[in-house]
């Protein structure tokens, strides 16, 4: 059985969803295979042409994907100590940055994720509008930059490759706790709604 991954995180320990594949293998009879793929198209094919049988994919994409029929949605895991399944799209730039606002992401250099990525561009696209600033427009930005995942963003904006990016707060607080990011080296300009948690589909 395959278990196919949207490209959220670089590594699939981050979600852990390794340690939910160890557990299903010593308690049943299965074996699962992980597969982490480099889009979320390459996990969404798979799981409609039947090459995969379970899937993790944003909440975007699976609303894209389950319009073939193909796909439904069975479980939302729960982050460790974490109360809701929900999280965010979180705008951020380095500390020392003069954007201070959603407003002043014109003509700088804009990350954005993958199309079907959900706190990546569906969201962002949606909250940068209401501002007036249209994110397919790239006559807009001084550069949009195109993300494979939101570990990648991250590091872009420490590393001053880019001005601002929009990533999930999962995966911010993910590279927090693990380490990989001191949190004084970035701020927050935009914190989303909640967005209501990425599903596991069969």
């Amino acid at each position: 059985m395959n278990f196919v991954v949207a490209p959220a995180s670089d590594h699939a320990s981050g979600l852990n969803l390794e340690g939910l594949v160890d557990y299903i293998n010593k308690k049943t009879n299965f074996k699962i295979n992980l597969i982490l793929c480099k889009d979320y198209n390459e996990a969404i094919e798979a799981l409609i042409q039947g090459k995969a049988q379970i899937g993790w994919l944003g909440p975007y994409a699976y609303l894209e994907a389950s319009r073939s029929g193909a796909i439904e949605q069975f479980a939302i895991g729960l982050p460790k100590g974490k109360k809701t399944t929900n999280y965010q799209s979180v705008f951020i730039v380095r500390q020392d940055s003069t954007i201070t606002s959603l407003e002043k992401i014109k003509n700088t250099r804009l990350i954005i994720g993958d199309h079907h990525s959900t706190s990546g561009y569906a969201v962002p696209k949606q909250v940068l509008s209401e501002v007036g600033i249209n994110i397919d427009n790239e006559n807009e930005f001084k550069e949009v930059i195109k993300s494979n995942t939101h570990d990648e963003a991250i590091r872009d904006i420490i590393e001053g490759r880019a001005d601002v990016a929009p990533v999930s707060s999962v995966n911010l607080e993910e590279n927090i706790r693990s380490g990989n990011l001191d949190p004084a080296q970035i701020r927050i300009i935009h914190r989303s709604k909640d967005i209501p948690g990425a599903p596991l589909v069969f």
